[in-house]
């Protein structure tokens, strides 16, 4: 499971909470999103969360990496995290 949420030197990792009702519908958005921006997606896990939603752990390769981050807001998904390579 490390390897595969580790950053390496080119990817981004963004985690944000989204409806457990909606779930299917939003990763099919995420997807498109990504694919919009020509981003590489690396990894997608999510975890459900007590209140009754998931957290979302996104890890994307590209130049268009902060337009994700803001459409994500945009569109009202609580971005709780992101981080840079290393």
């Amino acid at each position: 499971m490390a390897n595969i949420t580790r950053m390496g030197t080119d990817g981004k990792r963004i985690c944000f909470r989204i409806p457990v009702d909606t779930k299917i519908d939003i990763f099919y958005k995420i997807v498109m999103l990504c694919k919009e921006k020509g981003l590489e997606i690396l990894t997608l896990l999510t975890h459900p969360l007590p209140e009754g939603s998931h957290l979302v752990m996104i890890r994307v390769r590209g130049d268009k990496v902060e337009e994700l981050i803001n459409t994500l807001w945009q569109n009202h998904y609580e971005v709780m995290a992101t981080a840079p390579p290393h």
